[in-house]
């Protein structure tokens, strides 16, 4: 049997979306703590196509306590990801605060990311935590807000004395994820219980067609995107104008079907610097709304 790629953003979903026992135990060894219950707040993967903008591929959970946790699976570090995963966890920490609402309302934040390719390939380190800290001291600010970046390129790195069995059990959802055969999902069942759950899972997700024509879609989504990309950045060297990449940029995100706004086409056709088209140019295959493709760049006056 051909098993599905839980590398695969929409793989990786379904699977720890239909499967709780998983996400409660992964998350328990990415943030070291027991998990009483948690609640899935995006369970359904919307848009009719798995390559659809609308697609929502993240899996946002709510803790018994009201932490709330935005776990997703990226397969390469793409242009401005950084910007783009401090906007959702903000966005994600703020949108608890209801109109009229205190803010010792809010519950702490915590952002998960799963990186096939190295986010920081510098850091070589498989689990990075990344939280509000004074620079000189290390003081810690405020426990609101934490992002977890799992390199699963380094997931040897950390091998060693002194671990802990959550850092075991870590690592072992970081094998489970890279695995590419049948003797190394059979080693992982017979070293823990929750391993050959997941393999069980995995086999069971693997033989729904729905699934597998969510995960062929995406897959094709995938490929499809990188070549208009890479359509797109020759048609710019070939006119090695402005007025290519303009046309380059608005080219991909007609082929993506998303809706630019007279404001925004306006901001893309005027702007005169061939480093930010080019930056906008590869953030096009990316965003899922025209509006991040702006992040981290200046408003103009």
């Amino acid at each position: 049997m051909e098993w599905l790629d839980p590398k695969l953003d929409v793989v990786f979903k379904l699977l720890f979306t239909r499967y709780e026992m998983l996400l409660r135990n992964m998350l328990e060894a990415v943030l070291n703590r027991e998990i009483a219950d948690l609640e899935v707040l995006n369970p359904q993967i919307h848009g009719e196509r798995s390559g659809d903008k609308a697609i929502q591929l993240d899996v946002r959970v709510r803790l018994i306590d009201g932490t709330r946790v935005d776990v997703e699976m990226q397969l390469r570090a793409e242009d401005a990801l950084v910007e783009r995963l401090v906007y959702y966890a903000a966005r994600e920490y703020s949108g608890q605060l209801e109109r009229g609402g205190q803010y010792n309302d809010l519950t702490p934040t915590v952002l998960i990311v799963w990186m096939v390719a190295p986010l920081f390939p510098d850091l070589e380190q498989y689990h990075s935590i990344f939280e509000l800290r004074e620079r000189r001291t290390n003081k810690l600010f405020s426990e609101q807000l934490a992002l977890h970046v799992l390199q699963l390129g380094f997931i040897h790195r950390d091998d060693g004395a002194g671990v802990t069995a959550r850092d075991d059990a870590l690592r072992r959802w970081g094998r489970f994820l890279l695995a590419k055969t049948e003797a190394e999902l059979d080693a992982l069942a017979l070293e823990d219980p929750i391993m050959s759950a997941a393999r069980s899972a995995l086999d069971q997700l693997s033989q729904d067609p729905e699934a597998a024509r969510l995960a062929r879609e995406r897959s094709d989504a995938i490929k499809l995107n990188d070549i208009a990309l890479a359509r797109a950045h020759k048609r710019g060297e070939i006119e090695g104008k402005i007025e290519g990449k303009i046309e380059a940029i608005l080219a991909v995100l007609a082929a993506r079907g998303l809706s630019v706004a007279e404001e925004a086409r306006v901001r893309i056709a005027t702007e005169k610097d061939p480093v930010v088209l080019d930056r906008w140019l590869t953030r096009a295959v990316i965003v899922t709304d025209v509006a991040e493709l702006f992040l981290s760049e200046p408003t103009r006056p």
